[in-house]
């Protein structure tokens, strides 16, 4: 019993870990959207949402779509944003109590 209860607190120590590193990715995302490194922002954003997605994390995974969307709208690539955008927009419908959401991702898709 008391190496089952070991693996189990092993387990959850690692899956911990994994979210928070998702977290401090999303994070580091914005930070290099924000600051226009792109290239660092789409690997931080992509990982994070890799990540969120394992651990089925839905609004995590749209925070992490939106912002992948944000930097290809930026870089002028609007059909890798609007996949982007329309992926968010799918999770937001699914698991949103709020209209506001979707209308938040809406009004990013229409800007393209």
């Amino acid at each position: 019993m008391t190496v089952v209860v070991i693996l189990v607190f092993f387990v959850w120590l690692r899956v911990t870990q994994q979210i928070n590193d998702a977290y401090a990715l999303l994070n580091h995302g914005d930070l290099s959207a924000h600051q226009r490194k792109d290239a660092e922002a789409l690997r931080s954003y992509q990982t994070a949402l890799t990540l969120f997605a394992r651990f089925g994390m839905a609004p995590e995974q749209e925070r992490a779509l939106t912002g992948l969307a944000h930097v290809y709208a930026r870089q002028g690539n609007d059909a890798e944003a609007s996949r982007s955008y329309q992926a968010a927009l799918t999770l937001v419908q699914r698991v949103s109590r709020r209209p506001e959401d979707q209308l938040y991702v809406l009004n990013d898709l229409g800007d393209l």
